[in-house]
């Protein structure tokens, strides 16, 4: 569930959230997917002057004061994922150009970005497919983990962004694909 998900790996996936957050400039549209990493990512970016595309139910966070211009995609509700999916969802995506989209993965097995849920890869696939730049938020404990649905391989992104933990074996292996970007970087 999402309540589970968000008490996991806390500290690393607001490592993320920095490092997310450095790459976005002041004006940009930011596509942000549904998950406790990219909620994070809205956190960090709370008091930027940017615009943020969503199908999450979480946004903006808690009752803390959130300055970016919010666009929701509308949908299907997944209370599971607390994310809106399903046609009407993935139409909004699709008639949108933002500069940069972060997704998130529930796992990463080989070259394959995955999750359990079909309705969610076809959200997430719209979404690589409309961003002038992809990035895939993965924390070290998605990687080596497989689900039913395959989003894309690693390489359709323009880096990865995970936490300053991952072991190095698997951040060289990954860098064959893609920049591999944290704190540590």
């Amino acid at each position: 569930s999402y309540t589970e998900a968000d008490a996991i790996g806390a500290a690393e996936k607001r490592e993320i959230a920095l490092t997310a957050a450095a790459i976005v400039k002041d004006g940009d549209t930011v596509l942000l997917d549904s998950g406790t990493t990219t909620e994070q990512i809205a956190r960090a970016l709370a008091q930027r002057d940017i615009t943020i595309i969503t199908n999450s139910a979480v946004l903006p966070p808690g009752s803390m004061e959130f300055r970016p211009t919010l666009l929701f995609t509308g949908g299907i509700y997944r209370p599971a994922a607390r994310s809106m999916v399903g046609p009407q969802a993935e139409r909004s995506i699709q008639s949108m150009r933002p500069d940069k989209a972060f997704i998130a993965a529930n796992g990463v097995s080989l070259s394959h970005v995955m999750t359990p849920d079909v309705s969610e890869a076809a959200i997430k696939r719209a979404m690589i497919s409309v961003s002038k730049e992809k990035y895939l938020v993965a924390d070290r404990s998605k990687f080596g983990k497989r689900y039913l649905s395959v989003v894309a391989d690693v390489g359709e992104f323009d880096a990865l962004i995970t936490d300053s933990g991952m072991p190095p074996e698997t951040r060289k292996y990954y860098q064959t694909f893609v920049p591999v970007l944290s704190q540590a970087s």
